[in-house]
């Protein structure tokens, strides 16, 4: 998955289901590969952090 091409409300349901996953709920959150590219989007561009927050929020 290109993590690039995400709106914040697709970032957002992908930090909701890797929230929820490592809570111990059935829901299964994206792949290792997905969230590292993920964390570096995110880690790298404070903008597209904000959104995806302010989206998650």
């Amino acid at each position: 998955m290109d993590v690039r091409d995400l709106t914040a409300v697709e970032i957002a349901d992908l930090l909701d289901a890797a929230w929820r996953e490592d809570q111990g709920e059935a829901v299964r959150g994206p792949d290792q590969e997905t969230s590292m590219s993920l964390a570096d989007r995110l880690g790298c561009n404070e903008d597209r952090h904000a959104e995806a927050w302010a989206a998650w929020s």
